[in-house]
């Protein structure tokens, strides 16, 4: 059974997901352009961007709906 979503989040996700690119591009192209080494610890750095951008991405979706 699938639950209705309104037009305007259904919208809405691919400029979230575009977002969530935007985070984790820039950041590798920063890390490229200052030739930075990729080991673990950025590898977790990276993760950590993805999850505070996903948890941005939540927060402001929920805000937008309480309007």
């Amino acid at each position: 059974m699938r639950s209705h979503t309104p037009n305007r989040v259904s919208a809405s996700r691919w400029g979230a997901v575009a977002a969530l690119f935007h985070d984790v591009i820039l950041t590798i192209g920063i890390f490229a352009a200052l030739q930075i080494r990729f080991d673990l610890a950025t590898i977790a750095a990276i993760l950590t961007i993805i999850g505070y951008s996903i948890n941005d991405t939540d927060y402001v979706a929920r805000r937008l709906n309480l309007e």
